[in-house]
């Protein structure tokens, strides 16, 4: 039997025209293989484990088979410099073979679907996992091939000149550019929602420099992204200061887009008098370990100050509340410190707030004294005489002598001798355990502790048995 070759194929034609006008779409061929994982190389990834995955497709909920692969590490999305934001961008996402099919937004993230002409689905999820909501981490989900195919066609990118769609619009709307007297706590900044498509967050950012720019060197902590909404709460400002302010639309393929055409708004907190830290100066050095932070006293301060101090290789975690303007700290020696102090109008440090030095942070350090150790009776040594010489190494740096204390083992040492020498000459009961230290001290009353501060212990012999003698009574 012949076959007429161009009468199948208009029989096959026909057959798919009718399909089309009937609705109905032929499940996909998978002809092409699916395009590799995402996977940003400058960040360190988890092992990919095996994860099912909820996506929304054409409407309906659809639960796939996948592996999720999860980034260790935090970053900041608002880092532009990282790199990260623009790898996960929607056009370059499309050259490595992913086309974005979906959005979801989330209060602390947003997840972006993308499907892949082999039949896989791609889901590219940021969270918010630190202390700002720039912070975030991130996860990639990727299903096996399937059969589906989205209804409605992948949104389309021009790889080769991106153009993203910048046509919406958003504007700042409170508070009102020019506003003045704002209190330096709880300030509300808001916007309209961005007209446009592919919204993937909003973020802001605001400074001291009257620029158009987001300058992180004038006051400001960058920019920081708002995930749902159009408002945001600021961090508390400081009194007596214009600040300037912007909000941007940030696209799914990582354009930005300004409020207002780019244009900042600007508005200033309300008067404070201002005042300064007096004690210890800035820079000062040698200081004793207990030191007296002193500051000058501010008449709009009606609710007292608090103060910050921390190691300069820590960070300021803790205002401590004062009612004065002097508190006496104690540090540690050798070490170096940065301190503020804020002033505060309300009851218990609480309302509105200025910095003293008009936000400048002072440092100083503390006296140091070098490392030096005990000498004899050496740890933990036995059957020592109830007559016992303490000594130690002589220590360059101890130009205001030693202190020596020494107590029965379990019983606090809180008795400390001082002496100019390197040796003391102890007596004590038979039959008992010591512990003992010393203390080396510079003339600004900064000291070290022989062995690292650990307590050297000793043990005194026991005394032996004696017997009465009793001599006979003679009559004269």
């Amino acid at each position: 039997m012949k076959i007429n070759f161009r009468k199948m194929m208009y029989v096959l034609g026909a057959l798919a025209i009718l399909a089309s006008s009937l609705g109905i779409t032929p499940a996909l061929a998978q002809t092409q293989p699916v395009a590799e994982t995402p996977l940003f190389s400058a960040l360190t990834w988890n092992p990919p484990v095996a994860q099912s995955n909820e996506i929304d497709l054409d409407g309906a909920k659809t639960t796939l088979a996948g592996t999720v692969t999860v980034a260790t590490e935090p970053f900041n999305i608002d880092d532009d410099a990282n790199g990260i934001s623009a790898y996960y961008a929607s056009p370059n996402l499309e050259k490595l073979g992913w086309k974005q099919v979906g959005i979801t937004h989330y209060d602390d993230g947003v997840a972006t679907l993308y499907f892949n002409e082999g039949g896989a689905f791609l889901s590219v999820e940021f969270r918010v996992c630190g202390e700002t909501s720039s912070i975030v981490c991130l996860k990639v989900w990727q299903s096996g091939p399937t059969s589906l195919k989205p209804a409605i066609a992948p949104i389309v990118i021009d790889t080769n000149t991106p153009a993203p769609d910048t046509t919406g619009t958003l504007g700042k709307q409170t508070p009102v550019n020019g506003t003045s007297n704002l209190a330096t706590s709880g300030i509300v900044i808001s916007w309209s929602a961005y007209t446009g498509t592919s919204l993937n967050r909003y973020r802001y950012c605001y400074d001291t420099s009257n620029d158009n720019a987001c300058d992180v060197s004038a006051g400001a902590a960058g920019w920081t992204s708002v995930w749902t909404g159009t408002s945001a709460t600021m961090p508390t400002l400081s009194a007596n200061k214009t600040y300037y302010w912007q909000v941007q639309a940030v696209l799914n393929d990582d354009t930005k887009v300004d409020a207002d055409s780019g244009t900042y708004w600007a508005f200033s907190t309300l008067t404070f008098a201002t005042f300064g830290k007096t004690s210890p100066a800035n820079n000062a050095t040698n200081q004793t370990p207990t030191v007296t932070l002193s500051w000058q006293s501010s008449p709009s301060a009606t609710g007292g100050y608090r103060y910050c101090i921390y190691e300069s290789t820590s960070s300021c975690a803790v205002w401590i509340y004062s009612a004065t303007t002097s508190v006496n700290v104690s540090l540690l020696i050798g070490k170096t410190y940065i301190w503020q102090v804020r002033g505060y109008d309300s009851a218990q440090g609480t309302g509105n707030s200025i910095d003293a030095d008009s936000g400048t942070w002072w440092t100083f350090s503390t006296a140091s004294v070098t490392d030096f150790t005990k000498l004899s009776p050496a740890n933990n040594v036995l059957n020592l005489s109830w007559v016992t010489t303490l000594s130690w190494q002589a220590n360059a740096s101890a130009t205001g002598g030693y202190k020596y204390c020494i107590s029965e083992d379990g019983i606090p040492c809180t008795t400390w001798v001082s002496t100019s020498n390197t040796s003391a000459q102890v007596i004590l009961l038979p039959g008992k355990t010591y512990q003992w230290q010393v203390r080396a001290y510079n003339t600004g009353g900064g000291y070290n502790e022989a062995n690292g501060g650990a307590f050297w212990r000793f043990s005194t012999a026991i005394v032996p048995g004696f017997t009465r003698i009793y001599l006979p009574f003679v009559r004269r």
